[in-house]
């Protein structure tokens, strides 16, 4: 029998570290989705790759910034031979303490953004700066004001990168540019919350104050899919995260995921995945321990 391969989360921070710096190529994330439970503020420094960012995908590349926030699911795909990323990892309540003064429309752009490219000079070099400054803190760990020092140059990043984007901030098409399109954002802001309890189209469409039709024209109209396929592939995505990522049994992952039994999640998962739970846990585990 295969075993179960421990894949503790590798971001956590220690001891009296509050953020960390990495540059790699995120290996953690390819192949399998992840969640994240930290903010990532991240540079391309080289390469390519896809990134899938819950169920949309968007392509990183060298000279591009991205910000994923807490409790995204994440998954790195095609990267390319030379790709690496220069990032900073800060736990919710460094961010919390960063953000506090940013207004509440600034924080919801950067939940839905992509990666957005640096197409001046002095943009690049700045973030260059600022993850090479970031580095030097980090590595600086007897450095007393060290605290405060990266609060305050997350700050200047981000009341940098405010200043780039206000023209968009309430303007953005993926957030506000139609009542549609903000429906949808709250689609998935209640999807992101209640996809454990609740899972009928009818629900979402009653806490929207829309009909269920109507929620499935806009979805078709501007997402090409419909909220039924949402739920369904996000609930698949959730499950394929609680098998890579646990030692619990099939039959545990279906009750705390609220399936009546293990062999109705197995059919639900198979069925969107066209391979049984046990063979995608199997599978993963060779990937990640290859002969």
């Amino acid at each position: 029998m295969i075993g179960i391969v421990n894949m503790e989360y590798p971001y956590a921070t220690a001891g009296d570290e509050t953020f960390l710096m990495r540059r790699d190529r995120m290996e953690w994330f390819c192949r399998h989705p992840r969640r994240t439970h930290n903010t990532f503020i991240m540079l391309c420094t080289a390469g390519s790759a896809q990134v899938r960012r819950n169920m949309d995908l968007f392509t990183l590349s060298k000279d591009m910034e991205w910000t994923l926030l807490p409790d995204s699911v994440i998954q790195i795909l095609n990267p390319s031979l030379d790709f690496e990323v220069h990032y900073c990892v800060c736990p919710p309540s460094l961010f919390d303490e960063v953000t506090m003064h940013l207004p509440s429309s600034f924080l919801d752009f950067i939940s839905m953004s992509e990666p957005y490219p640096l197409a001046r000079r002095q943009d690049t070099l700045a973030a260059k700066c600022f993850f090479s400054l970031m580095q030097i803190l980090y590595d600086d760990a007897a450095n007393h004001f060290r605290h405060q020092i990266v609060v305050n140059q997350i700050q200047n990043f981000y009341l940098s990168f405010y200043e780039r984007m206000r023209h968009r901030i309430g303007t953005c098409p993926k957030v506000y540019s139609s009542r549609g399109d903000l429906l949808i954002k709250r689609f998935w802001g209640l999807l992101l919350i209640h996809y454990l309890e609740h899972r009928p189209v009818s629900w979402y469409a009653d806490r929207l104050c829309v009909s269920e039709r109507y929620l499935s024209q806009t979805f078709r109209h501007l997402s090409q899919t419909t909220p039924k396929k949402a739920i369904d592939d996000f609930v698949a995505l959730e499950i394929k995260i609680q098998l890579r990522s646990s030692h619990d049994s099939v039959q545990q992952i279906a009750d705390r995921l609220n399936f009546s039994d293990q062999s109705v999640m197995a059919r639900f998962f198979k069925n969107k995945t066209g391979i049984s739970p046990l063979s995608y846990r199997q599978n993963a585990t060779i990937e990640q321990n290859p002969l």
